[in-house]
């Protein structure tokens, strides 16, 4: 992919996760303006931009559908893995890096991270799930279906997507728990991708361990669980690289500020 391709889709990203919270962020008043701005800076048109946001929009909590139903590119993929443990800040001053330096060198550490992840036509037969946060509209798909369903088991809900556990959900019944891992997929297709953490957490559960499945996650979602994954699906290990945001500072300036101590 062309660099202005990568980095415009790195926008569309924090676009399309950060939502209304992004544009005012970024303090081009209309999302028109911003669409431009970005266009401009990095020489992509501004309709690039909004479709680059469009199609991330189905594993995000805005009230966009975007591009529902199509099966989301390796590329696109790659961005939501390599970026999906990146707070605001950290996204807004990347994106507002790319404004100001299209060219220098985060733009080109992002490029090394992102650039080979395919274009919009690459064929991909390992089509994977998203890795770390599946979306928002996919856990609340799962709540929504327990909440009718009373499956994988009757009980109360609880919310473990922050505790880092190696599960997204606990449902505490009257003899037993289940522990319940929920995975998007925008299509119909795809495979999934476990954290090392959730997987030796799979493993250690057994039975009492769930994978929710839910497909098009965007829209009219459909659920499926398998109890035990470790012990019924095969999996191949991956390594994943991701961005990250560090402040380097240089050994001189260390010592020009070094003070004597007495």
């Amino acid at each position: 992919m062309l660099t202005s391709h990568v980095l415009g889709m790195v926008c569309g990203y924090y676009l399309s996760r950060f939502d209304e919270e992004a544009y005012v962020s970024l303090g081009y008043v209309t999302q028109q303006a911003t669409h431009e701005a970005l266009g401009a800076a990095l020489g992509v048109a501004p309709t690039s931009i909004k479709n680059w946001r469009d199609e991330f929009d189905p594993v995000h909590d805005n009230p966009r559908r975007g591009w529902a139903g199509r099966e989301m590119y390796p590329s696109r993929r790659r961005t939501i893995e390599a970026l999906g443990d990146m707070n605001h800040s950290e996204l807004l001053s990347l994106v507002r890096t790319f404004i100001a330096e299209p060219s220098g060198p985060v733009a080109r550490e992002v490029l090394g991270v992102l650039g080979d992840a395919g274009g919009e036509d690459a064929d991909d037969a390992n089509a994977y799930g998203l890795r770390g946060p599946t979306g928002v509209k996919a856990e609340n798909a799962f709540v929504a279906y327990h909440a009718q369903h009373a499956v994988p088991i009757r009980g109360r809900l609880i919310d473990c997507r922050w505790d880092q556990c190696g599960y997204d959900f606990e449902i505490q019944g009257e003899s037993q728990s289940a522990f319940v891992e929920v995975k998007g997929l925008c299509g119909d297709s795809g495979g999934v991708t476990f954290t090392d953490k959730e997987w030796d957490t799979a493993k250690r559960l057994g039975d009492a361990y769930y994978l929710a499945i839910i497909r098009r996650a965007g829209a009219a979602p459909q659920v499926t669980l398998i109890r035990n994954p470790f012990g019924k699906l095969q999996a191949k290990m991956r390594t994943v690289t991701t961005i990250q945001t560090a402040w380097a500072v240089a050994e001189r300036t260390l010592r020009i500020a070094e003070e004597p101590i007495e």
